[in-house]
């Protein structure tokens, strides 16, 4: 039987493979447990922050991929009330080329029409269903 109240999750800083998350304090809690998994899947992943702190930075996510978040407090008596779902979606990642006439630049993936694998400067677009989306 959970003995500790839910607390509640928030996020202003999503990369392509790190989301740093802030949460309120429990009071009573030993620690805090959260608990993430990509969107749809059932394997999660579970990282403990002490009760110190009130922020913990997640790492080594996929970009571009929708994961799910919840906390909660634990004490002697095991987790408490569990914390609504916060999702968020890791921003996509971009890729850098060497060009001898420009040195390094950013580029995302696209298609040429012949359907061969190429290399585009960075722009608000992506390759969705064989067609080029505007972000």
């Amino acid at each position: 039987m959970a003995t500790l109240p839910a607390g509640s999750i928030t996020s202003d800083i999503v990369s392509d493979t790190s989301v740093t998350l802030y949460f309120t304090a429990i009071n009573g809690a030993d620690y805090y447990m959260f608990y993430y998994r990509i969107s749809g899947e059932v394997e999660e992943k579970s990282v403990a922050t002490p009760v110190q702190v009130t922020s913990v930075t997640i790492t080594d996510l996929i970009p571009g991929t929708r994961y799910v978040f919840q906390y909660c407090g634990v004490d002697a008596n095991g987790d408490g009330d569990s914390s609504d779902f916060y999702i968020i979606t890791t921003k996509r990642s971009r890729a850098r080329i060497f060009t001898a006439q420009r040195g390094w630049v950013d580029a995302v993936p696209y298609i040429f029409v012949n359907k061969t694998i190429g290399w585009k400067k960075a722009n608000p677009y992506y390759f969705k269903n064989d067609s080029w989306v505007s972000i």
